[in-house]
This record gives C-alpha cells, structure tokens and sequence, in this order.
C-alpha cells in the first residue's frame, strides 16, 4: 500500500516550470538577482503574476472534508488484505487506520475499521491493542449493533492477556534496551561549545577544552518537524511512536492520526490549528521542506500567544547579531527566545533568478492557502501590514528549511532482506545542530532519537580551539572528491575546501583496495564480527561494542584515514543509531502474517 499523497501532476515544481517558460522569465530577463534589489524585484513580479493565475484549478485545490464513501472503499481494502488466504494484517491495518481518518466520528465506517483493527491485533498477539479498540468501538455511535460480537472477541483478549501476564518474567522476551551514555530529554549543551564567526567561516562553532569521541555535545528538541506522509497510518503526528494498532484520527483533517487525545491537543496547541485545513494539499503539491516551513510559521505565530502584531513588532526590534543558541539558557528560555534561534538560521542564496522566482512562488502558494483556510484570513483581511508579515514569514522560513530541514532516521526491518534499514521518518529543524559546517571529514556527528529529538556526538577527538564538523551529505569515505563537490555546489552552494578534499583522501573503498590482503586481515575479521553484531539489533551486545570502539578511535586518532579506523568510525555511528534510535516493532510481526 503505497502512503505517500503526493500528485506529480499537481506538483509546485511541475506547474511553476511551466509558467515560467510562458510568463515569469520574460519579466525578468534583465535582473541580476544575485542582489538584494534584484532578488525583491523578482520576488514582486512573481506576485503580481500569481494574482493572475488560477492556482486553485492549476493545483486542483479542494478542501480536506470527511468522507464515509471513501471510508467504506478503504474498509473494503483492509478486508480483502485480512483474507485468511491473504494474511498481510500490516496492510490491513494500514487501510483501516485510513479509513478512520476519513470516517465521520460515530460513523459505522468508523466503528468497524476499529473492531477490524482489534481482529488484526488479535492475530498479531497484541492483546493490550485489540482492547484498546475495543474500547474506541464502544465510544461510537454503533456500539449497540456490534456489542455482541465485541463481548466475545473482548473476552478472548481478555484470557490470552491473562495468560502472558501469567508466564514468569524469564519466560518472556526480555526488553533488550540499554544506554551506554545518558541522553537528556530536554535540550542542553555543552558549556564548551562556543559560537564564533569569522570571514573564512562565518559563524561556527569551536570547543573550549579537549573532546574525546562518545561526548554528547548536543542534545536538543527540534523547532518544528513534520512526519513523512508514507508513515501517517503507522506513526503519532506529534511524538513518532510507532502506534500502528491503536492511533486515533484529527477530527478536522483527514492527514494527521495521533497516539492519544494528550498528543493531538498538544499538536493543536502547538501548530495544527493553522494547518489543520491545508495539509493534505501541501502534501499532494509541495516538497517536503516545505511542509517543515509551514510547521515553523505556524509554531511562531503560536509562540507569540497568536499575536501577530506582537510578532511582528519583535521581529522588527529583533537584533539578529545578538541571537546566540550556544549562549542561551535553554532551561528558561521563552517560546520567542527559541524562535528567534531559528529565524536567524542561514537560509538558501540563490544565485540564478529561476532560484528565486521558485521561491517566491511557492511561497505565494502557502501563503493563499493559509489565508484562504484557516484562521489567519480575519487577522490578516483587513491590515495589509499582517499580509506582508506572514507572506515574510512564509518565504524566509522556506528559505531556511532548505538549507537546514534534516532528515530523521529509524531503523526499519525488510522482511525480504531479513534485516534493518535506516530510512527518514521525518523531517526536523533545529536552531544548534544547523550551525554546524561541513566537512568531509567530520569530527561530529547528528544522531536521531527517539521522540524527534537529535543529539550532536563527538566523532574523533577534537582538541581545544579546534570546530566542530559535521557532514551535509556524502564524505570522503563513500564518495571522491569531484562528486562530493559537483554536490556541494548543486545542493549547498559552495566549493569545499574541507581536508579531506584539501588532501584528496580517498574513498574507502579505494583505500582498502590499495591495502595488501586487507580480507585476511584481522582488522577485517574484527569488523566482521563487530558489523554482524550490529546488525543483529541485540542491544545488550551492540552496548559492549561501544566501549571498544571508542578506546580504539581515541587512542589511533593521529592515524586518521587509515582504513581501520574510517570502519571504526562508521561502526560507532551505527551502534550509537541501534541503541537510541527508533526501530520499527515490524521485524515481530512476519511470524503470523505475509509481508
């Protein structure tokens, strides 16, 4: 079952190619938009083109409404998909968790997605799940009808529940979770870590004291983060727990399934509230950055009590020089003082005007859905100020997610592979980690954690005064030098001039090909083994990995890039990803069903 909503035909890159082959690159032929005038010419002549242009049918715009037909089809999916001669319950569930975010509360359709739901986690031995759908199927407007059929599956439940809880602890599958280091769950960082700038690096960040590899350095909240469409039906919206068996839908859209009722009212309070009516087009039309601007706007309005006039006078007296992640007190910072750390993020230079122009466009797009749906429409209708205010705020904040929205990874299981694979769950913006510049050769690295969060831990030592790095994309162990920079140039903007690419260390394959017999090698047979544990998933074994490793990187640092220690460098991430990052409860579900 293909989860992903969006439309090639509909795309905001697709239709604003065309237009500016018809229209835009005409008006615009002779600017240099390189500079700032430039760039604002471009910018307004885009607008006054989209007040001419029927965007509405162009993007096939329609509001997001409940829809009990749709429900029934999606229903009628699942069915076909628990067929005892079909047996693929994930996919099952996948279409009822659909069909529940398209019913109508109290529909039918509703009641028995849920009751279908609980036969699925029935056959997946989720007792615990299969109640709580049970429970949601008695708050329906059907109860009555199914209440027969619910007592009896309610009461098998009920005695296969009591008979695991009987089986002694030794007997069950233990909790393999273990930390090697502690991970705050609130944001914090290192006293040491100091923001400078300077002409060769603008701003960066360096250490005040000595850095061993294992330190966490960072560990932070993202601002705004959007989960990724192919995930809705499987993950909560707000906390990304995995909630495949029990999530419940937004009764004002049909994108957004939550965990709980605490989660979707802390979503609302938070953001959805002005986004709740324009999601499932911004997922059909735009790219996915774009879907992290429009969460950081409408966290930023949310942030300023929904005042956008306090807003905009902040903004205005805001000096951005002064703003300092590294040196504020996240324990008693504001909602506005974390704002700010995000609105003074680099955002994306664009040196070619149809650059430029798609920005604009794009941002023409957020911004009239916004006004057109949601509450903003009555603030903004009659005080141009607050138009110009949140279309500034639309295209900045797309600015900044394109050059600082990352991925978040989990570990998902591939039945047919019979292993794990990291692959995005979301994508996130956060106001330290995105100070990091890259290098090719990174001392640092971003790890995802459970719940959204990141943490930024030491890769090889750095020595006092030294910066910190981080790797935007490929480095030198995965990629050589001219395709790393063509990279750079397209995606980043800029030529690396990194050591790695300084002094053209080689890939690592390249590096173990020049190594005589590496294969017999027991550096090669340790790294085996090491990635053979790794790839098991046992944490208690991957925990004793840790240490090892770490002892090897730090104590061999000045031996760097030699071949062992680039494959201790690579271990070490993936272990510290086993240990504290998602991974999908998938892999124990291929006993009772097919993929």
């Amino acid at each position: 079952m293909s989860q992903t909503l969006a439309e090639d035909e509909y795309n905001v890159k697709h239709v604003f190619n065309t237009l500016w082959i018809e229209r835009i690159a005409k008006l615009v032929d002779n600017v240099n938009a390189h500079k700032a005038d430039g760039a604002l010419f471009v910018t307004r002549e885009v607008g006054r083109v989209f007040h001419t242009f029927q965007y509405r049918t162009k993007f096939n715009l329609r509001d997001d409404v409940k829809n009990n037909a749709k429900a029934r089809d999606l229903l009628k999916k699942g069915d076909e998909m628990f067929a005892p001669n079909v047996a693929r319950y994930i996919e099952a569930a996948k279409h009822y968790n659909e069909c529940i975010a398209f019913s109508k509360p109290g529909s039918e359709e509703r009641a028995e997605a849920y009751l279908n739901r609980s036969a699925v986690s029935f056959k997946l031995k989720r007792y615990e799940d299969c109640l709580v759908n049970f429970r949601l199927a008695h708050g329906t407007n059907q109860a009555a009808r199914i209440v027969n059929l619910m007592k009896d599956r309610e009461r098998m439940a009920l005695d296969s529940l009591a008979y695991i809880i009987s089986v002694p602890p030794n007997a069950r599958r233990l909790q393999k979770h273990m930390n090697e280091f502690p991970l705050s769950s609130r944001t914090r960082v290192k006293t040491a870590l100091e923001l400078r700038k300077n002409d060769q690096f603008g701003r960066h960040v360096v250490t005040n004291c000595d850095l061993s590899a294992g330190q966490v350095v960072i560990v932070e909240k993202p601002f705004a983060s959007v989960l990724k469409s192919y995930l809705r039906c499987v993950r909560c919206a707000f906390c990304y727990e995995e909630r495949l068996f029990t999530l419940i839908p937004c009764e004002g859209c049909t994108v957004e399934m939550y965990c709980s009722q605490e989660c979707m009212g802390k979503a609302y309070e938070a953001y959805h509230r002005y986004e709740c009516a324009i999601l499932r087009d911004m997922h059909r039309i735009s790219v996915e950055y774009a879907w992290v601007a429009l969460r950081t706007v409408a966290t930023a309005i949310a942030s300023f009590d929904h005042n956008l006039e306090a807003m905009k006078e902040h903004i205005e007296r805001l000096d951005e020089s002064s703003v300092n992640a590294f040196g504020m007190n996240w324990q008693t910072a504001t909602a506005k003082d974390k704002y700010n750390t995000i609105h003074v993020l680099s955002s994306y230079q664009a040196h070619r005007k149809i650059y430029v122009a798609f920005a604009a466009f794009h941002a023409n797009v957020i911004y009239h859905l916004l006004i057109d749906r949601t509450e903003l429409r009555p603030i903004c209708i009659v005080k141009p100020e607050l138009r110009k205010l949140l279309f500034d705020l639309v295209l900045r904040n797309l600015k900044v997610a394109a050059n600082n929205a990352t991925k978040q990874n989990f570990f998902s299981y591939k039945v047919s592979e019979q292993s794990y694979r990291s692959e995005p769950y979301a994508h996130a913006c956060f106001s330290m980690s995105s100070m990091l510049n890259h290098s090719c050769a990174p001392n640092v690295l971003k790890l995802a954690l459970r719940g959204g969060r990141c943490a930024v831990v030491v890769l090889r030592p750095i020595r006092q005064g030294e910066q910190l790095f981080v790797s935007y994309g490929d480095c030198h162990k995965t990629a050589p030098r001219p395709a790393r920079q063509r990279s750079m140039i397209l995606f980043d903007n800029f030529m690396c001039k990194c050591v790695a690419c300084k002094h053209n260390y080689k890939t690592l394959k390249q590096s173990i090909d020049a190594t005589t017999n590496f294969e017999n090698s027991i550096e090669n047979r340790y790294i085996s083994h090491v990635n053979n544990v790794i790839d098991s998933h046992d944490k208690f074994l991957v925990v004793s990995l840790i240490s090892e490793l770490k002892a090897y990187i730090n104590t061999f640092d000045d031996d760097y890039p030699t071949v062992p220690l680039c494959l201790a460098h690579t271990a070490f991430a993936r272990a510290i990803a086993v240990l504290h990052s998602f991974t999908s409860e998938n892999a124990d579900y291929w006993a009772f069903c097919k993929p």
